[in-house]
Formats: C-alpha cells, structure tokens, sequence
C-alpha cells in the first residue's frame, strides 16, 4: 500500500510524504522537500495504523541508499538530488 501525505513547515518548506509498508510493523517513507531534495527511511512501527506510524519512520528510521531508494519508489523525474 502506498500513500501520499502532504505538509507544511514554515521552517522547512513544503515537504511531500509518500510511504509503503513493506510487512505490518516495517514501513518505507520517502520525503520530499519540495525544490530541494528527497530522501527515504525505513522503520519499525507498532502496526496498528500505518497512517498515524509512518512519522516515526521519519523522526527515528534508518535513511536507506538512493539505489534502495529508486528500487523502491522509481526514479525522480523532476532531477532533484538525493538528500544525503
């Protein structure tokens, strides 16, 4: 299952969420800060509602390589770098 989430910073920009769950407790979450980069994470959470866990992934996960990262989510087609 795949979902995007959009949300607003003041300090950060607008950043994109976009995650897959990949087993019932390990989800995916590629960030988007628009303009700028994108970077995805990976995670354990609780289970119990992928909607309100995928956060975690993003406060706590582990970033992934941008070779698992298009692996994953496909390649970028607006050209904006990998966040590392």
């Amino acid at each position: 299952m795949r979902m995007l989430i959009s949300m607003e910073d003041d300090k950060l920009g607008s950043r994109k969420y976009d995650y897959r769950a990949l087993d019932a407790r390990v989800v995916m979450v590629r960030s988007v800060t628009v303009g700028i980069d994108w970077r995805v994470y990976i995670g354990a959470v609780p289970g119990i509602c992928h909607a309100d866990e995928y956060m975690i992934v993003v406060d706590h996960g582990t970033k992934v390589s941008q070779e698992m990262a298009e692996a994953c989510f496909g390649k970028r087609t607006d050209k904006l770098p990998y966040g590392y």
